[in-house]
């Protein structure tokens, strides 16, 4: 059976864990887990079990964003959320093809500025909008950058509309929308006319080391390899400095109805990369472990 990593490693920082293949069974009984005085969640990597995916519903921050400067724009559409438990495991997904911007986020105290995190995205509607993770979001409370409360976004989109397939932009829908980077070019999708239900799912991963950041995704339809490599580096871009330092991420959805996440991977520690590695075909799922209960 697959051990969690050994001595020599801090785990004060890590928040969110995943890497193992659901269905995996996991012996949570080594003494560096036990020994963790303040273990978050910890999720199976293959697909996020119906323990996480209630843990992200009930726990991270819900958001809608568009140019009106209000926070959030249209609070009706933070109820378009839903667990779907009609699919194997749960998925979340969004139901309304929203005016708005929506999104989850991760807790405030569950911030990082290193991790990996990996997403399917899909829907089974027609519509062939815009479906996305949140690299990073911050909320200026103490009105730093201007407006008091204002929340910044940097999201890496997938969209079957006309105008863009895989980009990078900065408070993506508000006033002060910028395309920071427009990777449609190094994706082989099907044609604007096809929706999400033709075209297929995605995967996408985002890799961030502090200021640095690398974006990929797979070929609409396909869910490996990823491609189409995005670099950011926030130091290098003034707006983008507000997002230096451990901040919330998450995912995001605009105008697609039954937009749909699912297999949702997020490593992430203070220091080190930290997760489980296991093999698939055992009795069960490691779900969720806190504070020393599973």
């Amino acid at each position: 059976m697959p051990n969690l990593p050994e001595t020599n490693i801090s785990f004060d920082d890590v928040h969110v864990a995943l890497g193992a293949v659901s269905g995996t069974q996991i012996s949570m009984n080594d003494a560096d887990v036990r020994g963790w005085a303040n273990p978050d969640i910890y999720y199976s990597g293959g697909t996020a079990d119906d323990v996480a995916i209630n843990t992200i519903f009930n726990s991270w921050t819900k958001f809608s964003h568009d140019a009106s400067g209000i926070f959030p724009a249209i609070p009706s559409e933070l109820t378009s959320w839903l667990i779907n438990t009609a699919a194997t495991p749960d998925t979340i997904q969004s139901n309304l093809n929203t005016g708005s911007l929506v999104g989850f986020v991760t807790p405030a105290n569950q911030n990082s500025d290193n991790y990996t995190f990996r997403c399917l995205l899909s829907s089974d509607d027609t519509d062939d909008d815009r479906l996305g993770v949140v690299i990073a979001f911050f909320k200026d409370a103490a009105g730093t950058y201007g407006t008091v409360d204002k929340e910044y976004s940097l999201t890496a989109l997938r969209n079957n509309e006309g105008g863009f397939r895989w980009a990078v932009y900065y408070n993506y829908l508000q006033s002060d929308q910028q395309l920071i980077t427009d990777g449609s070019s190094l994706v082989t999708d099907p044609p604007f006319t096809t929706g999400w239900l033709s075209g297929g799912p995605c995967k996408v991963e985002v890799v961030r080391s502090g200021d640095s950041i690398i974006c990929k995704t797979t070929d609409l339809g396909t869910t490996s390899p990823y491609k189409a490599s995005i670099a950011i580096n926030l130091a290098g871009t003034a707006i983008l400095n507000k997002f230096q330092g451990p901040q919330q991420l998450g995912f995001c959805a605009q105008s697609q109805a039954n937009a749909t996440f699912d297999e949702i991977e997020i490593f992430t520690s203070g220091d080190s990369l930290a997760g489980i590695d296991a093999t698939p075909g055992n009795q069960i799922s490691i779900g969720e472990y806190r504070n020393g209960v599973y």
